[in-house]
């Protein structure tokens, strides 16, 4: 029975008050008037700070206590609630993880990107290049793994420069289960990278105090050194041949691997190895530590810190002979930017050509030189298509019968012309854009055309329907197109959102409907289970999508912020080092 005059409900608990007490008011007072009695009582002048929690549901305030099922003496929880300033840190913080969760697909995906797209504009691959800055061929599984392996290890190195080293410790792991140890022994002594990741693993376990992980440090610590020394030689041999005798900046690795060995050695008991091993760290640091005189007169000259440590360690101190040695450094790095800059360029023009009939790309050397001749591009590279790159038989095709060319230029412009054409229809007219239509009690048919007219702007298309523009009977339910359109668009690439002029209301009352109808799939009244559970996954899928893309871009810039350069690793200040050892 309804209880008409005041009921008492009890606070059981209140997060940080000191309270609990009887709470006295009808059932029929709102959730907001409930909430003014709880604030009085336990003294919290902020009504926005709380909620209340009651038979399983939070207390809504504009709602009676009766309808929200609360009855006499129901008990109620008192709990905080967050501000916008901490649900906008929470909300940052899972958005984090759940950029973390997708890296290591997104490093697989890139590894597994071929640059072999017929699209102008085909998306980002990854090469790898040696010291030198050429390009490295080595085999399919050898490839994926260093790709991985490195693309994941410089985005753990930016977690760990920002501080988060817990999640750079979870992403170094990644780089060596799914990245390094998938490549041949024979690769990874090619490269000083796995070495460097090992140091990188045991640095971390040390910074973290993870003295559980100490095994796993020592051996890791092992793995570097015996990296490093193939990679180097024993007694910097190879790196010497590499570096024309300019490798002892390198020994900065050197120096971070006997540190840790003798931190590793000393918590383990090995005392005399500790000992041993922390006096070739001190000796050798007190080489390699350059001190701010010395970095003063080369940055005086313009040069960066990172230029003058770099060359001050490689050139053994000697100023001259470091400034020499930035110079050619910038020198070979603009000469890598510019053959990049001219590789990128030779890829697009390639893309712009398209490939011969069996698969090449057109030769852009024959095409230049053709161009040169006087001929025009497209009917040469028409030609070079048909011909498989023959030059002569180009020349023949040109001169002998250059209306085949020209049909075949036309029959392509109009080809292209019908993708663009369908790729747009695609994307205007996508699954989730037509729910968003059909849930306001239009036909399929009724969707399509209008948001085709009005180019995949929903509201402007919800504008048109209304209006009568697109009566039902000339645009009944097309469950073909239906089809079609769920075969053509498996994924909404970008949602466009225009906001309506200022108009009549029934164009206002459109775009807050479509807006509503994107947002929450919930209200869509007309829509079927099926189409339900369709713009449910298309959301689902969108939403993935663009957290891949999103992750692709944070890997790819960490991977262009960390490796401007070979010599990039070398810039350590070895202060942290240094204090250490002093300790």
């Amino acid at each position: 029975m309804e209880v008409d005059g005041p009921v008492d409900l009890k606070i059981t608990q209140t997060y940080d008050k000191k309270f609990n007490g009887t709470v006295t008011l009808p059932l029929s007072a709102t959730g907001l008037e409930l909430k003014q009695k709880i604030a009085a009582a336990i003294g919290e002048s902020n009504l926005a700070s709380f909620k209340v929690l009651c038979v399983g549901r939070f207390i809504k305030n504009e709602s009676t206590l009766a309808d929200q099922k609360v009855r006499a003496n129901a008990k109620l929880m008192v709990m905080p609630e967050k501000s916008q300033e901490q649900k906008q840190v929470l909300e940052q913080k899972e958005n984090e993880q759940n950029k973390l969760s997708r890296l290591l697909t997104v490093a697989e995906n890139l590894a597994e990107r071929k640059d072999d797209s017929d699209s102008y504009y085909a998306p980002t691959t990854l090469e790898i290049h040696n010291q030198h800055g050429q390009r490295m061929h080595l085999l399919p599984a050898d490839q994926r793994g260093l790709t991985v392996g490195m693309s994941l290890h410089d985005k753990a190195k930016q977690l760990a420069k920002k501080g988060d080293l817990n999640d750079a410790l979870e992403v170094f792991l990644q780089a060596d289960s799914a990245g390094f140890s998938k490549c041949s022994q024979e690769v990874l002594a090619m490269v000083d990278n796995y070495g460097l990741l090992c140091l990188d693993i045991s640095w971390t376990y040390f910074k973290l105090k993870r003295m559980e992980n100490l095994r796993d440090a020592a051996w890791r610590l092992d793995k570097a050194e015996e990296c490093l020394r193939k990679t180097y030689g024993n007694n910097f041999e190879r790196l010497q041949l590499l570096k024309g005798g300019a490798g002892g900046a390198e020994l900065v690795n050197f120096v971070r691997l006997w540190l840790l060995q003798g931190i590793a050695a000393y918590h383990s008991g090995a005392f005399s190895t500790a000992q041993r091993v922390l006096g070739m760290a001190e000796d050798k640091l007190k080489v390699l530590r350059i001190n701010d005189d010395e970095l003063a007169t080369l940055l005086g000259m313009g040069f960066t810190a990172r230029e003058a440590r770099i060359a001050l360690r490689a050139c053994e101190r000697d100023q001259g002979r470091a400034v020499t040695y930035i110079f050619n450094k910038r020198q070979e790095q603009e000469e890598l930017r510019e053959r990049e800059r001219k590789e990128r360029a030779d890829r697009r023009e390639q893309r712009r050509w398209g490939k011969t009939a069996d698969g090449q790309w057109v030769n852009l050397q024959h095409l230049k030189a053709l161009a040169e001749a006087g001929f025009e591009k497209k009917l040469i590279a028409a030609g070079l298509r048909q011909t498989n790159n023959d030059e002569l038989a180009t020349i023949a095709l040109l001169t002998e019968s250059p209306e085949v060319l020209k049909a075949a230029v036309a029959k392509d412009n109009t080809n292209n012309k019908n993708k663009n054409n369908n790729n747009k229809n695609s994307e205007w007219v996508s699954s989730e854009r037509v729910a968003a239509l059909t849930g306001m009690g239009f036909t399929s048919g009724q969707a399509r055309a209008a948001l085709r007219k009005a180019k995949g702007d929903v509201s402007n298309a919800a504008e048109s329907l209304l209006s009568g523009e697109f009566p039902e009977a000339d645009f009944p339910e097309s469950v073909e197109a239906d089809a079609a359109d769920a075969m053509d668009t498996t994924t909404t690439t970008s949602t466009t959102t225009s906001s309506t002029t200022e108009g009549e209301n029934s164009a206002e009352n459109a775009a807050a409907i479509a807006d509503a109808m994107l947002e929450d799939t919930d209200n869509n009244q007309g829509a079927t289970p099926s189409s339900e559970a369709e713009a449910a996954e298309a959301d689902r899928k969108q939403k993935e999508d663009a957290l891949d893309r999103e992750v692709e871009g944070d890997l790819l810039q960490a991977v262009e912020d960390e490796e401007p350069d070979a010599d990039a690793h070398l810039d350590v200040s070895l202060e942290e080092e240094f204090a250490i050892l002093t300790e």
